[in-house]
């Protein structure tokens, strides 16, 4: 999470191009958030969802950038929590000096914490939770990276409390061949969050899944879940695609080697999860279970949940898109995000405007 103040630029940040849609652009009230582009790529196949487990010989292993976030520690929440849920949002990303993506080396990041989506009343201002930034590099588990630091906004509706993450370094996606992910979370409360994808290619690329090459009897203390296949029914084109179906592996955490076979003493519930455009997540009353089967490759035979007929209808259009992750029940999860869509850019028309409750100093 991140410290303080974010400022308000006066510079508009860096558009990058996108191949299939043109972002729409409207000044935002203390920031303009980074425009990053994300079309579809070709998808690959899902495995056959028997319950036989046939060879899939032509799989590669892909080497992954090594992830040089260092996780911050997840430790029982000590504040007093009123609430059962919340929705988070971030609103701005802001490379420093306004720099073009491929040229930022840190920005700030503001989140905002609701207890209505739809009304956008913002929690208490006496509320002092802790709030968390969390980061994906690519297609990798996101970690969390920074506790957020509270101060009160004013608003048209009323001042309000947000969360600054000041100086996040963000030069890992100066590349145009990586990307980060970012989504706030509350510790100790069901939360509801929107994802923020930064770089100048933003698209998840379909990489060829992992390949572990030994199994684990042992109930890990976390799993890192990850979405490996991401296949569109029919194979029709994303303006085209009603319907699709996913795949997920799951590894002790920090260690994509090892997963789980026949012999695991059990079998939890993975939950998938999803967000549309800029908009929090889904909660836990409408995610989609995943069904188990035993798949076959380099060797060893091993657990994959699928989910099927997934709908995709919403990212038809070149203007929406869909951003997918996993929950394991039982387990802290680390889940990598998957963006579909023709254009994943991030891309704010306007920020939010809660109703705030803080008294104005």
């Amino acid at each position: 999470a991140t410290p303080t103040e974010t400022p308000s630029p006066t510079a508009t940040p860096t558009e990058t191009p996108s191949p299939t849609a043109t972002p729409t652009e409207t000044p935002s009230p203390t920031a303009t958030p980074t425009e990053t582009p994300s079309p579809t790529a070709t998808p690959t196949e899902t495995p056959s969802p028997t319950a036989t487990p046939t060879e899939i010989s032509s799989l590669t292993a892909t080497p992954r950038p090594t992830n040089t976030t260092v996780p911050v520690p997840l430790p029982t929440p000590t504040h007093s929590n009123p609430h059962q849920q919340v929705w988070s949002k971030i609103e701005i990303v802001w490379p420093h000096n306004a720099a073009p993506v491929a040229q930022a080396a840190l920005a700030n990041i503001t989140a905002f914490l609701f207890q209505d989506p739809l009304s956008l009343v913002a929690v208490p201002c006496d509320w002092n939770p802790t709030v968390r930034l969390w980061a994906a590099q690519d297609n990798e588990p996101a970690q969390p990276i920074a506790i957020g630091e509270k101060r009160v906004a004013p608003g048209a509706k009323g001042a309000f409390p947000v969360w600054d993450f000041n100086n996040v370094n963000v030069s890992y996606a100066q590349s145009p061949a990586h990307r980060l992910t970012f989504f706030v979370t509350v510790d100790g409360v069901k939360t509801d969050h929107n994802i923020w994808i930064h770089g100048t290619e933003a698209r998840t690329l379909f990489p060829s899944p992992d390949r572990p090459r030994r199994l684990s009897k042992k109930i890990p203390a976390a799993i890192d879940a990850r979405i490996e296949v991401f296949y569109l029914n029919g194979n029709l084109r994303p303006e085209e695609a009603t319907r699709a179906n996913i795949s997920v592996y799951l590894f002790p955490h920090g260690d994509k080697d090892t997963t789980f076979g026949v012999n695991w003493p059990l079998l939890p519930k993975v939950r998938l999860h999803w967000a549309y455009d800029n908009q929090p997540g889904n909660n836990d009353n409408v995610s989609l279970i995943g069904q188990p089967m035993l798949f076959y490759d380099n060797g060893i035979v091993h657990w994959v949940w699928n989910f099927y007929y997934v709908d995709v209808t919403f990212a038809r259009q070149n203007s929406h898109k869909i951003h997918y992750w996993v929950t394991v029940d039982g387990f802290p999860t680390y889940s990598n995000v998957w963006t579909y869509g023709a254009d994943g850019r991030t891309i704010f028309a306007e920020q939010d405007v809660p109703q705030g409750d803080c008294p104005i100093r």
